[in-house]
């Protein structure tokens, strides 16, 4: 259900105000005051009387009007470069790790076409695009893979074992 506060519509279908305004049309055809249209339908006199005016001019203005959204930043063929630069890597891009990260994704839109952009908001655009977060790995410099091996062999054998031993 979409609500009206303070002249703006919260989110919800389009469809339920313009029906309002259509029982509205309605009501003043069938001769019912606007006060008292605007009475029954709890809104402001004055949206009624726009509402008569529409249907004084044939009731086209009545109908919802979509809003478009804001128009694309890129063009659908500057999207695709962008995707063939992004699938590329970010090495080929000029940066010194192979991971895109919000930061790199702005500076390569803004650099590729001279378009600037929120990094907060990058992740958003590029999800449009069909690309999914990933996290990367992250590994300690310091890791011992074979004290590793050696510790699930051993310990994590034996810690298994005496687990088992005390289910029994």
């Amino acid at each position: 259900m979409s609500v009206t506060i303070g002249g703006l519509r919260t989110q919800g279908s389009a469809i339920e105000p313009e029906t309002r305004r259509r029982i509205a049309g309605q009501m003043l055809l069938d001769g019912k005051g606007g006060r008292e249209v605007a009475r029954l339908l709890t809104v402001s006199e004055s949206a009624v009387s726009r509402w008569r005016e529409a249907v004084e001019s044939g009731g086209n203005g009545l109908a919802s009007k979509p809003h478009p959204g804001p128009a694309p930043w890129l063009s659908a063929a500057q999207q695709e470069r962008l995707k063939e630069l992004l699938i590329a890597g970010a090495i080929a891009s000029g940066f010194p790790w192979d991971s895109w990260t919000c930061s790199p994704g702005a500076q390569l839109i803004e650099e590729q076409f001279a378009v600037a952009h929120n990094p907060d908001h990058v992740w958003k655009w590029l999800r449009g695009l069909g690309f999914a977060c990933q996290q990367t790995k992250q590994h300690v410099r310091e890791r011992d893979e074979d004290v590793i091996a050696t510790w699930r062999r051993k310990e994590w054998r034996r810690i298994k074992e005496r687990q088992a031993g005390n289910k029994l």
